[in-house]
């Protein structure tokens, strides 16, 4: 009966997860609450199909996704257990630009003694430093066998509940 709206804000805190990757703390703050709403999309479906008599659908789509599977364990654990623990990789770029100017340094050495240097430039001499830097944080969860980070299994996940409360819409299981 809701399930629309609840899609709505697990769309609206995976935006804060990716607005707020940088500090750890938000992010989870962010993901637990992302994965309150999404799971009540689901729980909110349950109901209404099964006041339907149309429970077997919902426990079949369960079964047939194991996204859909995964992310109600780990709703489960953050919401009864205790608050997901995940893995962070920080990756730091630096890249520095530098421009040299070639020359060619010419020392000549006469019989009489006498030298004479000259330096003949295809360019002025000028060093120039351009530098930038770039932190980029992934989170993980540490028992995803596929290669996505939280954020990409995030976004796949609301995806298919997305998808999933529209089939049950469309299949008149649920009014969405």
């Amino acid at each position: 009966m809701h399930e629309r709206s609840k899609v709505l804000e697990a769309e609206f805190f995976l935006k804060l997860m990716q607005e707020r990757s940088a500090s750890a703390e938000d992010f989870r703050h962010s993901l637990s609450a992302f994965l309150s709403a999404a799971r009540s999309t689901l729980q909110y479906a349950l109901e209404e199909a099964r006041a339907r008599g149309r429970q077997t659908w919902y426990e079949n789509a369960m079964r047939a996704s194991p996204v859909l599977g995964f992310f109600k364990g780990k709703r489960d654990i953050n919401v009864h257990v205790k608050p997901l623990v995940l893995m962070q990789q920080t990756t730091l770029t630096e890249m520095a630009h530098v421009n040299i100017s070639e020359s060619l340094l010419i020392k000549i050495e006469r019989e009489d003694g006498t030298t004479e240097t000259r330096e003949v430039a295809n360019a002025p001499r000028l060093v120039t430093q351009h530098s930038s830097s770039r932190v980029e944080v992934q989170y993980l969860f540490g028992d995803w066998l596929g290669t996505e980070d939280v954020l990409a299994l995030s976004q796949k996940y609301i995806a298919e509940v997305r998808s999933f409360v529209e089939a049950g819409v469309n299949a008149g299981y649920i009014s969405g």
